[in-house]
């Protein structure tokens, strides 16, 4: 098994077959670690560049994000796309509600 830890700039492919990839970012490695995933399919070896200026399809919340198995493997580190905006969530307490991001 192949084991690898993030680190924020990260981009990684993830293989559907036939030579076709999608690639997704490692935006946050602490904490509850954030990846995005960019929109379209491309073929191995895009440039960098190209990647981080697709469209973001998706935002994910993990915790330890880690390479566990061949079907996903890092191609670079790259500066993370500016003007990201974040999800909020509205987080109930006995006292009401707030509305934070995932940084908390």
């Amino acid at each position: 098994m192949v084991l690898f830890k993030f680190t924020a700039g990260d981009v990684f492919a993830i293989s559907l077959g036939e030579n076709k990839f999608v690639y997704g970012q490692a935006v946050l490695t602490t904490g509850l670690e954030t990846i995005i995933i960019f929109d379209g399919l491309k073929g191995a070896d895009p440039d960098l560049n190209e990647i981080i200026k697709s469209k973001i399809d998706f935002f994910a919340i993990t915790v330890g994000i880690q390479i566990e198995n061949v079907e996903w493997a890092l191609v670079g580190n790259t500066e993370i796309p500016k003007g990201i905006h974040f999800p909020e969530f509205k987080v109930d307490t006995l006292d009401g509600y707030f509305v934070t991001d995932f940084t908390g």
